[in-house]
């Protein structure tokens, strides 16, 4: 191998290296200022007027008919639900208030919200809050993600799950 074709494959190598590097710099923030965060609802946050979805999880909602629903449990006490709708967004509100929240950056959603991971940290643990809403009954798994935290709090009637 001579010195030009040597010199090439370090450059390259080099390149490669600190390409890695500045994309995924940029794949996550920590927010320790709850003023940056408003929350909309469970799942939902503003972040520098941004919508901020929460992957992998589904909280109640109020529709245009004014009746909280979920479209994966068949339930009708809709003053229970609707408790528990406002109870997830407290939860968020509190955790966002009180922890450095790291939101992992996934993508976009069909409706151009960003999709992201989100964590409350203290020191060096983190807590995927998704996976504690789904844990706690105030969401449900959207696809597989959390589905073995929502057999948890459904068999343990949590949450929402507890609402006849």
């Amino acid at each position: 191998m001579n010195r030009h074709t040597l010199l090439l494959l370090i450059s390259i190598s080099i390149l490669v290296i600190v390409v890695s590097v500045l994309t995924n710099f940029n794949k996550y923030v920590v927010v320790c200022d709850s003023l940056e965060l408003q929350v909309i609802d469970g799942d939902t946050f503003r972040w520098h007027n941004k919508k901020v979805r929460i992957y992998g999880i589904d909280t109640l909602e109020l529709t245009k008919q004014k009746k909280w629903v979920l479209h994966y449990i068949d339930k009708k006490n809709y003053s229970c639900l609707k408790y528990y709708s406002y109870r997830a967004k407290e939860v968020l509100e509190n955790i966002f208030n009180n922890y450095c929240i790291k939101i992992e950056f996934l993508g976009h959603d069909k409706y151009g919200r960003i999709l992201a991971r989100v964590y409350n940290c203290t020191g060096n643990i983190c807590t995927d809050i998704g996976e504690y809403l789904v844990l706690n009954g105030l969401a449900i798994s959207f696809g597989d993600t959390y589905k073995y935290a929502e057999r948890f709090a459904r068999r343990r009637n949590l949450g929402f799950w507890s609402c006849n």
